[in-house]
């Protein structure tokens, strides 16, 4: 159980990081999934009153996991920012060719 659960942890970690390269828009979706999820457990719980011992489990064992999920969370809108701000910074008619470029047929 811990095996899959540390799995999965660097897997979301992974693809919150690597989602980036869609200028970050990957990693909001997937951070804000997570948090949504985690909240909805937490409602959830709180209705039949074990929010307590939800929250219990979330300190002793989800510190660090949680800790590292936002820091790749962090990184992966970093290398969306950086993303951008690249193509913000390309001279448009640079943009308007490379556009052009992969439109026409003859250069596939």
């Amino acid at each position: 159980m811990s095996v899959e659960l540390l799995t999965n942890n660097i897997v979301v970690s992974f693809f919150a990081f690597c989602s980036g390269i869609i200028f970050g828009l990957g990693t909001f979706y997937l951070i804000g999934m997570n948090g949504l999820s985690l909240g909805a457990f937490f409602a959830f719980t709180g209705q039949h009153g074990l929010a307590d011992r939800l929250f219990d489990f979330v300190i002793a064992h989800g510190c660090v996991e949680l800790s590292c999920i936002c820091i790749a969370g962090a990184a992966g809108a970093y290398v969306g920012e950086a993303l951008i701000r690249r193509l913000l910074a390309l001279p448009i008619n640079l943009v308007v060719k490379l556009h052009d470029r992969s439109c026409d047929p003859r250069h596939r």
